[in-house]
Order: C-alpha cells, then structure tokens, then sequence
C-alpha cells in the first residue's frame, strides 16, 4: 500500500467516526426507530393509534425464528445422545427432518410473495400453511388470495391455508 492509499484510507476512516460521533450527538441515547421503548429483553416495540405497545411484524418473526431454533436444538441433542433408544432417535430424526423441510418450504412461500409485494410470515403445521401477513387492509383482494394460494399450492402442496391479517 502507497502513501495516497494510506491517506485516502485514514480520511474516510475519519468520516466514518465523525459521522458516528454527530449521528450519537443527534439521537442521544435514543437509538431505537420508536422513541427508545424495548422489552425486558432489549427488543424495540411500536405503538399503536391507542398508545398501547404491541409487537412488531419483524418481532414476530423473531420469535417465529427463536422457536425453531429452539426446536432444532432440542431434537439435535436427542439425535446425538448416545443414551437415547433407538426409536426415539428415529422419531427424532423424523421431526428433524420435517421441520427442515417445512422451513424450507417457508422460507421459499416467504421469498416468492415478497416478490408479489405481499409481506408475510409462513408457518406450515400437520398440513396447515399458517400465514401473518402484513397489509393496510384488514381484507385481501381476490388478486391477492389467488397469488398466495398459488404460490402456497405450488410450493408444499397444500391446500389448507389460514390467514391473519395484521394492519
């Protein structure tokens, strides 16, 4: 590295830090989007037209996220405990690997209706395709159910869709 590197390198770390400094001048300790409001666990909530706090979609997919990796850790230690009997291991097994399975095919509804402008979360449950879907209508157009119902149909195969609209 050269000395105009060097110095082009130095300045724009400078920027960064000074931007950072003026940012934290601004905001205070105000660092969540909502007015600094959190949980007992430090995540941001919003409120409402009321002023009551609720979750956010984003919180929900969290925990959505938490329970499954919860759910993989525990069958991950039943699968790997060397004092397990072997059925409950395939059982195990079994769960694991539809689990994987719904997850992926989740995250792969998720992905084909974010792309339809449709925010959503999927949770697919013993042939149910749960579905939370963020929209500024509490109803879905009939456009709208068409594209999910495809996609969903298209993806895991089934039919059986329940939806919850959160505004």
């Amino acid at each position: 590295m050269n000395k105009k590197q060097a110095v082009i390198i130095l300045t724009l770390l400078a920027l960064i830090v000074c931007a950072g400094v003026y940012a934290a001048k601004i905001n205070g300790d105000n660092l969540y989007v909502n007015g600094g409001d959190t949980t007992e666990n430090g995540s941001a909530l919003k409120k409402d037209e009321k002023g009551a706090t609720t979750s956010s979609f984003a919180q929900d997919k969290v925990t959505r996220d938490l329970n499954n990796t919860e759910a993989f850790t525990r069958l991950k230690s039943i699968i790997d405990d060397k004092n397990a009997a072997a059925a409950t291991k395939a059982e195990a097994l079994t769960k694991y690997q539809t689990l994987t399975t719904a997850l992926q095919q989740s995250q792969n509804i998720e992905a084909q209706l974010k792309l339809k402008s449709l925010d959503v979360i999927c949770n697919i449950d013993n042939n149910t395709v749960n579905l939370v879907i963020k929209n500024k209508e509490t109803k879905l157009t009939d456009a709208q159910k068409k594209d999910i119902e495809y996609v969903v149909l298209s993806v895991s195969k089934i039919k059986n869709i329940k939806y919850d609209i959160k505004q």
